[in-house]
């Protein structure tokens, strides 16, 4: 088992109304597996997968990486649910501004306080057409172009599992 959730739940409040986007939800992720979640807009499907990840904070049940729980990671105040070895993708386009492409994809290791391998990430980039902006800022590119930076972005540590949120939009 990779990833397994039990019970999870996130609650928000609108307009001093509260509701739930994700409630009770149970998950087993083995090794291999490919899962597609589908439902309505608005259907807390993102909410779900930030809670996966360890983006969000679950306001019931607990998410496990291998069968351990998220720890707390200092520097951003949010569960971080195994380092380096989930690869996410967000349904929105979030490329750093300031930051050129190829920087852009470098910055898990940045993250991860490793060397950037930015022979690696030249690579990965070239390797989907990406090759001659990999020098670019993400407002000189297409939606396309930064949704493929993203997933690359998401890719260039070798996770062990890969969550994408609508992954083709734009493409």
């Amino acid at each position: 088992m990779i990833l397994w959730a039990d019970g999870l739940s996130k609650e928000y409040i609108r307009n001093s109304n509260k509701f739930y986007a994700v409630r009770d939800a149970h998950l087993t992720v083995e090794e291999s597996d490919y899962i597609g979640i589908i439902g309505e807009s608005g259907s807390g499907k993102s909410s779900l997968l930030r809670l996966l990840c360890g983006l969000s904070r679950p306001t019931g049940g607990q998410v496990k990486w291998n069968a351990k729980s998220p720890k707390e990671e200092a520097s951003a105040g949010l569960p971080a649910i195994a380092p380096g070895k989930i690869g996410y993708v967000s349904q929105g386009m979030e490329l750093l501004e300031a930051f050129t492409v190829l920087e852009n994809v470098c910055m898990p290791f940045f993250l991860q306080k490793q060397k950037p391998d930015y022979k690696k990430a030249a690579d990965m980039l070239e390797r989907v057409g990406l090759g001659k902006v990999m020098h670019a800022f993400p407002a000189e590119l297409s939606g396309g172009e930064c949704r493929r930076a993203a997933i690359i972005r998401a890719l260039i540590m070798g996770p062990a599992l890969l969550i994408a949120d609508e992954p083709t939009g734009s493409l």
